[in-house]
This record gives C-alpha cells, structure tokens and sequence, in this order.
C-alpha cells in the first residue's frame, strides 16, 4: 500500500496542517480496508477444489524447480561407489520430498488420485500436440502456462510447416515420477508433477507440391504440470518438459 505524505505549505497555519494529516490518514485506511479487484480465473483442466481461502493476488506459475527423475535400480550405479552413493542420498531426498508432496496436494485437493491424474495428463499433452498441428494458439493459451504458451506461439508463428499429428498408441501407461511442492514467504504454494508419457506418435507433413510424407515415431517425454494449490481458482497447465535420460530413450 502506497503511503502519501502530506505537508503543510504553510506552518503559520497549524490547524489547516492537523486537517490535512488526519485527512490523509482516513485516506489511507480506506486503502487499506479496500478489498483487491481479482482477475478473472483462467480455463482450467479438471479443476479439484480446496476449500475456498480468503481472496488475494493470484500467481500464475513460478517455473522449474525440480528436474528430478528417479533412475531404476537395475540402470543404477553401484552403492560401493562414490556416484552410487550420491545417488542413493539423491534418491532418499528426492523420495521424501515427494511423499510429503503427495499429502501436500490430497490436503488442499480433496479427491486427487496419482492414477486418475496420469490418464489427464496424457490427454491434455494430446491436446496440446494436436492444437499446435493446427496452429490453435487459443486453445495452447488455455492449457499451457504464460511461458510456455508464448513459447509454442512463437515457434508456430517462425515456421512455414503444414503438418497433421496422430496418436498411434500409447506404448506404455502413463506414469507420475516425481511430485515435490514449493512454499513461499507470501503463503503460496506450488505443486509440481512430473508425468512420463510413452507413446508412438504418427507425423504427417503436407507440401503444395509434393505429396503427404508420414514418419512415425516411438516419443517418450517428461511433461511438468505446476499448478498455485493453495488457490482454488488456479488451473493445473503444462509448464514445461524435462529432457529424457540416457536410460531412458525409445528404442527406434
């Protein structure tokens, strides 16, 4: 809350100066008493709600802050070694975390199931495939976060491409591999999910004067879904992805 300070032209004039400052301070607590004007809630993603907080600024996305994917065992470096132990403390860190962000998230949304949101996320990534095909960049506005649509929507705007994307078949189902959460000083917290999709993926690219050429493609992603949980109103969006592990690339 901005404070103004008011000073008196003239100090000859002591009553019209008390005036004045008792003026502002009125001024200034009904600022202060004065409820924030909220925007809109953006187009959300199978919304589970909380209980309902009291009405605040809403922040949208924080970014990355995790890049975390648990490694097999049997792809593991030794315990005996220095880079297995590192990975053994990694791991049991990592584990903690995302224990505690599982509660974090079924605590503010009732209802959210690990299984249940792996399926949507996958729906929600072909979506997103299918609309950038399209060039719909209305549709990424509303299920990708602010930086993540401006990416797409700056690559769809840099390429000539015409080009068709299919779903051919889902090689794997859908799994979450890590889930961590993010308090911050101001009382937000943000809730991240990792979710591996595997999938073969068919590409179809169109040319005025050539025909259809099609290439399919076994895809595995990492995708980041973040959402602002202590915020009812607040989406769940795709934020960004994590690139695959070495042990972990399709074999095509």
């Amino acid at each position: 809350m901005a404070t103004v300070g008011l000073r008196a032209a003239n100090y000859r004039r002591p009553l019209a100066h008390f005036a004045v400052a008792v003026n502002s301070r009125q001024l200034c607590r009904q600022a202060w008493l004065r409820p924030p004007v909220l925007a809109s809630p953006a187009i959300a993603f199978r919304r589970h709600y909380a209980q309902e907080p009291h009405r605040r600024f809403v922040m949208q996305e924080f970014g990355l802050f995790s890049h975390y994917i648990p490694q097999p065992w049997s792809t593991s470096p030794s315990v005996f070694t220095k880079a297995g132990r590192e990975s053994l403390i990694e791991r049991i860190r990592e584990g903690v975390r995302s224990f505690f962000g599982v509660l974090n998230i079924k605590f503010r949304l009732p209802g959210w199931k690990k299984s249940i949101f792996a399926m949507q996320a996958e729906e929600l990534y072909n979506t997103m495939n299918e609309a950038y095909a399209k060039g719909d960049i209305k549709l990424l506005k509303e299920i990708c976060s602010p930086d993540m649509y401006a990416k797409l929507k700056r690559e769809i705007s840099n390429h000539n491409r015409v080009f068709d994307w299919e779903l051919v078949s889902s090689q794997r189902a859908p799994e979450i591999s890590h889930i961590c959460c993010a308090r911050f000083a101001s009382g937000y917290m943000f809730a991240q999910v990792v979710v591996r999709v595997d999938q073969k993926q068919k590409v179809t690219l169109h040319s005025k004067n050539a025909e259809p050429v099609s290439k399919t493609m076994h895809v595995i992603e990492y995708l980041v879904f973040q959402r602002q949980i202590t915020e009812s109103s607040s989406p769940w969006w795709i934020t960004g992805k994590l690139k695959a592990p070495s042990w972990d690339q399709p074999a095509n």
